[in-house]
């Protein structure tokens, strides 16, 4: 019997979902790994219990499965576009004295290009704190947008 591989640690910065208490585990069909089914507005995913995240309150947070799973792309729906590696993806380093979505502050973080921008903004990052979106738009974007 071949051994399971262990599911790799996701990164920091990402979304997490609330696993309502009761909510039984169950096993993905492709890894085995223990999951968490958790429906988030029309459809469920699959959640891996993030063991760090779990609060003195009782509540239990996870991430998607299909971040660590090593068969995900089996469950894709339809193909997707080749998109570039983190590795090959363009960054840049950006201070963040006040988050305008926790008014913390974060201190220089790394963004990521957008591959489509609808607007000016060009850079995201997720707020460490809320994992919510964070835009950022370079001086040169600002001058072709217009005053803000």
């Amino acid at each position: 019997m071949t051994a399971i591989p262990k599911p790799k640690k996701p990164p920091k910065l990402m979304l997490r979902y609330d696993i309502p208490v009761g909510t039984k585990p169950a096993k993905c069909r492709s890894c085995r790994a223990t999951v968490y089914w958790v429906k988030t507005g029309l459809t469920s995913i699959p959640l891996d219990l993030d063991e760090e995240e779990r609060e003195a309150t009782g509540n239990i947070y996870g991430t998607s499965h299909f971040l660590t799973c090593p068969q995900a792309s089996q469950w894709s729906k339809g193909t997707k576009p080749a998109t570039a590696s983190s590795a090959d993806r363009k960054t840049c380093e950006h201070d963040v004295d006040h988050c305008p979505r926790c008014g913390g502050e974060h201190g220089t973080m790394t963004f990521y290009e957008l591959e489509r921008s609808a607007d000016s903004f060009g850079w995201w990052a997720l707020c460490p704190k809320t994992s919510e979106p964070l835009l950022l738009r370079t001086k040169a974007q600002r001058e072709k947008g217009g005053a803000e």
